[in-house]
């Protein structure tokens, strides 16, 4: 298993020091980063940033939006030497019903498409609101999303703390989508009944288990990331891959 850091993690000092803080990141032991945004840079500077950093590029969210409207964006993740390309949330208005996801199906299977054309892999990553919904036959509007886009095009990126706050269970959602999962969101859920996120190894879940399930299940990244941290979020992300080096390492 390979450890990299959603960028979003580090945002607000992404804002002031888009090249310190990558540096930084890559200090702490990171192999790899998940982008969220590029800090105003052109694909060949950022590719030179990290191959002076020595981190790699291997992920980036991008919004459907753009997706949808310019190939640009896949040229330059192409450009940068990304491996994947990330939907990474869908609109209010684009999720109001079952028959709304079957339709982004086709959308994702599309910009898919131009991703291989490109040697690109895309993915969708979830959050809460794909468990809202239910088809007649019970299933989520996840697994209907997924279940209408081809295995072969759209890959999935799991949220684990999303999928536990909905009540289900990571580890039945890493075996229902075992082999169609490369990437994973590494986020603890906060004891108590507040369901926050917290750093990895100050929560309720089985953090070394549930890696070894995605491994097995031939995860190839799992991603750092927590939306809101408590304190700074540089040292969140330090805190983050030391415990992530602590049960690997053990």
């Amino acid at each position: 298993m390979n450890f990299g850091l959603q960028l979003y993690t580090v945002r607000d000092h992404l804002e002031r020091d888009f090249k310190g803080t990558l540096q930084h990141v890559a200090r702490m032991g990171y192999h790899g980063v998940e982008f969220a945004g590029y800090g105003g840079f052109t694909a060949s500077e950022l590719k030179k940033l990290c191959e002076e950093y020595q981190i790699t590029p291997i992920s980036s969210h991008v919004g459907l939006q753009l997706l949808e409207e310019s190939e640009k964006e896949l040229d330059y993740a192409q450009e940068l030497g990304l491996s994947y390309v990330v939907c990474p949330w869908l609109p209010a208005e684009r999720r109001q019903s079952i028959a709304d996801y079957i339709q982004l199906a086709n959308a994702l299977n599309r910009i898919g498409e131009q991703c291989a054309k490109r040697g690109l892999i895309f993915g969708y990553h979830n959050h809460s609101f794909e468990f809202d919904l239910q088809d007649s036959t019970g299933r989520y509007a996840l697994d209907v999303l997924f279940a209408n886009t081809d295995p072969n095009l759209v890959k999935v990126e799991l949220d684990m703390y999303w999928v536990e706050y909905s009540g289900l269970s990571i580890d039945s959602y890493i075996d229902r989508y075992n082999g169609r999962l490369p990437l994973l969101h590494l986020k603890d859920i906060a004891h108590g009944d507040e369901r926050k996120d917290t750093s990895l190894g100050e929560g309720k879940l089985d953090i070394p288990s549930i890696i070894q399930h995605a491994s097995e299940a031939s995860t190839t990244w799992s991603f750092v990331e927590q939306d809101h941290p408590q304190g700074d979020s540089i040292e969140v992300a330090k805190k983050g891959i030391d415990y992530l080096l602590s049960i690997t390492l053990a």
